[in-house]
């Protein structure tokens, strides 16, 4: 939930991460660029059939320039759909898993640039053929399938991680049939449609990294630095801070009140009154606070804040709870009593209806933060 100054302009505290945007963004225009690139060498390069004739040969003779370094850029842009990839599975994959995922997702851009360096040329045919190819074709099979099995059954990646694993059998089939046609004394090889196979493998790798990227800026992880997609509840209430401060502070408080208090307090720095709605539990005399909110960040351990709480202004001191055992009893006793707060974090309780300390770390590294309110004196007003 954002935070709002209570005395001036509104300021933005986090901004979106225009880095890992950008190379998610990568997986989308570079496989546009490249089949644009391949498509117009193709048909201002006089006598070339695209139907019989090899994408590669495009690499050689006039014009060559086009498709050599597009393949370069390429490669390059696509390569970070696997970092953005790394990224937005953090908390759903183990690390291990993230990165083996990411050194796969990898080798197809890496055989892309490698074919817009050792070209079909007669000095550099071979790697060309057994380097470059072999990785721009039989990477997304490894990478795609091994992605898919990984996903498949997690929650929120299940449906694109059945196209993903379908997209690897596939583009298996394709290249082996693609590899028939080219090879002289197959069946398919009279047919002469070698350039359509090959260019029908490469669409489809392109449109999986395409889809993969827009994928990709669609989760927390690339939009704002976390490792999941943001649901509807995390975006409501960004957008609707300042009408749920309204309401809080309303004699309508009631409608919203039994789970979210305004929290006021003095920035650490500025020394300005900042406001902002925190989900909250009660525990006895204490309230207990989680969210992701950066408000805990200006508020130093033991600090006075003032808490709109059920239509009433309290003071409370702040006890941040540190250590992992702490906030894994916290959350054991708030999820149950606010599910929202859950589905807001991402924290999905396992069948025992406890969440794994795995995912409490990843959730705490996204920015999830625990704090105890203990009040002071009697409500006023």
């Amino acid at each position: 939930m954002n935070v709002r100054r209570v005395a001036g302009p509104a300021r933005a505290l986090s901004s979106p991460r225009t880095v890992l945007r950008w190379l998610a963004l990568g997986g989308v225009i570079g496989s546009v660029v490249l089949i644009a690139a391949f498509t117009t060498a193709g048909l201002i390069r006089p006598g070339y059939s695209p139907i019989h004739q090899a994408i590669s040969d495009l690499g050689v003779g006039s014009h060559a320039w086009l498709l050599n370094r597009t393949l370069l850029v390429a490669g390059v842009l696509m390569t970070g759909v696997a970092i953005a990839f790394a990224q937005a599975t953090e908390g759903i994959l183990s690390r291990r898993s993230r990165w083996i995922c990411a050194v796969l997702l990898v080798l197809s851009p890496a055989g892309f640039f490698l074919a817009g360096i050792f070209t079909e040329a007669p000095a550099t045919l071979r790697i060309h053929w057994l380097v470059a190819a072999d990785l721009t074709f039989f990477g997304p099979v490894i990478a795609l399938t091994a992605v898919g099995l990984l996903l498949r059954r997690r929650d929120g990646w299940r449906g694109w991680a059945t196209y993903t694993l379908i997209a690897g059998i596939a583009t298996l089939v394709l290249v082996l049939f693609m590899f028939w046609t080219f090879t002289p004394g197959t069946p398919f090889a009279a047919a002469k449609l070698g350039g359509l196979m090959e260019r029908i493998v490469v669409v489809e790798v392109m449109v999986w990294y395409f889809v993969a990227g827009l994928r990709l800026l669609r989760t927390e992880a690339v939009s704002r630095g976390a490792g999941h997609r943001i649901p509807l509840v995390g975006r409501f209430f960004r957008r609707m801070n300042g009408v749920m401060r309204l309401m809080l502070r309303s004699p309508l408080h009631r409608m919203m009140s039994g789970r979210l208090l305004v929290i006021t307090y003095t920035g650490r720095r500025t020394g300005r009154r900042y406001s902002t709605p925190v989900a909250y539990v009660p525990e006895g005399d204490a309230l207990l606070l989680a969210g992701g909110a950066p408000w805990w960040r200006n508020v130093k351990p033991g600090s006075t804040v003032t808490v709109r709480l059920r239509g009433r202004d309290r003071e409370a001191s702040v006890e941040r709870l540190e250590d992992q055992e702490s906030v894994e009893r916290a959350l054991a006793f708030v999820l149950p009593r606010n599910p929202i707060l859950g589905r807001f974090m991402q924290l999905k309780p396992g069948p025992d209806g406890t969440v794994s300390p795995d995912h409490i770390a990843a959730a705490r590294a996204r920015g999830l933060a625990i704090s105890r309110l203990h009040l002071i004196g009697e409500p006023t007003r």
